[in-house]
């Protein structure tokens, strides 16, 4: 039986049914980010409630990307191996019972508080690696960028919702906001069952049955909102065996693994170094906590959300490439303005643009990654560069415990500025255009047997 999903997906209209596959997802990133922010107001509160050092603040910033790291990468070889929906089926169920453990830490057990927030992140970064490329892999390729940017770009979405939720602390306290995530995942949870398994990995495993129930779910679907679909072309995949990590490696993926993995860990790095850190150093510029979180809000709103949201379309109108690098070039020059800044009407400022261009380059290189490899070492690919770039999640927010009792505010941005041109300039110059190119044509650049065999035959 040959299914043809992937021409089958690529002459559908974009419908109703896009847009809903993409709110069941959209919850899932808008959650863990509003985690995020929970993280770092927590933290700074702790500081003072817990009498924690600079640099106990800073582990308990590193003790969730440590399981991030985990996640990421584990979740992303189970999602090519089992498939993408038995994976993130669980991922939000995970997340909301470890979250709302966290809230039951008792008095002064940062420790425990830590580990607890490592195991609620090992079930956020599977989340975050498999929900990108599902939704890479069900949409047609002409809206490729547009979808997956807008999934990730929802990230922005839990900062807001997470900064505006962080006004009720003076009611609920930092306990009460991190059973927030709970509630919000359980409810997320609830509506996963409702999307099929991906075609297109269905197929590419060779699961032909199951292929074409999926796909005659997606197609009755929008079948029923715009009447009859247009004839597909033919686009035959042949069916392999799962491809191994060490394929990220080989001569035809090397080049694009170190570009990915080194602009994924400065952009991380940046990332998860100012949200642990954020309130800290507002802190020590003299804001009080609910201006801290008025001011992040700002920034939030007018920054990360339409950063965000531009990301996805400004990918399929200038390509992949230079939106990367723009937005993360970008985020280099307003973290150097932001560590310039000797008024709080500057630091409102910049800190709006910081958070704008951090936050939008995200989403790009999610999209960016995924478009790299090949189906089956898709999610292989991008869970790996994920997960290894959580070390500069880890290592960053130690690194400003040291720096900032030394160079102050100042010094912390300037390192973030450096993590992000570092990013952005490797994305520059090894980086390769792949807007518009279909998915499986990424597979049909390689032998046939390269898959199969591991690429054994191409290192000569």
């Amino acid at each position: 039986m040959q299914v043809n999903a992937v021409g089958r997906i690529e002459r559908l209209p974009i419908a109703r049914y896009f847009y809903f596959v993409l709110t069941i997802l959209a919850l899932g990133y808008t959650i863990e980010t509003m985690d995020t922010t929970f993280t770092g107001l927590v933290a700074n509160i702790l500081r003072v409630e817990w009498n924690l050092s600079y640099f106990e603040v800073g582990l308990l910033g590193s003790l969730p990307l440590v399981g991030y790291l985990f996640g990421a990468g584990f979740g992303g070889y189970l999602s090519d191996k089992f498939g993408r929906r038995k994976v993130f089926l669980w991922t939000l169920v995970g997340l909301s019972i470890f979250s709302g453990l966290r809230g039951l830490t008792p008095h002064g057990n940062w420790l425990l508080l830590g580990v607890l927030g490592a195991l609620t992140y090992f079930f956020a970064g599977a989340e975050t690696a498999v929900g990108t490329i599902y939704m890479n892999e069900i949409v047609p390729t002409r809206v490729r960028g547009r979808f997956t940017g807008w999934t990730t770009g929802s990230f922005a979405f839990g900062l807001v919702v997470g900064t505006a939720l962080s006004l009720t602390l003076p009611i609920w306290g930092w306990r009460g906001l991190l059973l927030f995530t709970t509630i919000f995942a359980i409810t997320g949870a609830i509506f996963r069952p409702l999307l099929p398994e991906s075609p297109r990995w269905l197929e590419a495993k060779g699961k032909l049955e199951e292929a074409e129930k999926s796909l005659k779910v997606i197609e009755e679907k929008i079948t029923r909102e715009v009447g009859k679909l247009p004839e597909p072309e033919e686009v035959k995949v042949s069916p392999k065996r799962e491809a191994p990590f060490y394929l990220l490696w080989t001569r035809d993926f090397r080049k694009a693994t170190i570009m990915s993995w080194v602009a994924f860990f400065g952009q991380t790095a940046a990332y998860y170094g100012f949200y642990t850190w954020i309130y800290v150093l507002l802190a020590g510029k003299g804001f009080t906590v609910q201006s801290s979180i008025i001011t992040v809000l700002i920034s939030y709103s007018f920054g990360a959300v339409p950063g965000n949201l531009l990301s996805g379309p400004l990918a399929d109108r200038i390509g992949r490439k230079k939106t990367v690098y723009v937005y993360l070039l970008g985020g280099a020059i307003s973290a150097t303005l932001l560590a310039l800044s000797t008024t709080n009407l500057m630091v409102v400022v910049f800190l709006t643009l910081f958070a704008g261009f951090l936050n939008g380059a995200y989403p790009s290189i999610y999209l960016y990654v995924a478009e790299q490899y090949p189906t089956l070492a898709r999610n292989t690919g991008l869970g790996s560069a994920s997960s290894f770039s959580r070390i500069g999640g880890i290592l960053m927010p130690l690194v400003f415990s040291a720096i900032y009792p030394l160079y102050g505010f100042s010094g912390v941005f300037g390192l973030a500025g450096l993590m992000l041109a570092m990013g952005g300039l490797i994305i520059l110059f090894l980086g390769k255009e792949t807007r518009g190119v279909l998915l499986e044509r990424i597979s049909m650049e390689l032998q046939e047997d390269k898959l199969s065999t591991g690429g054994e035959n191409k290192e000569r």
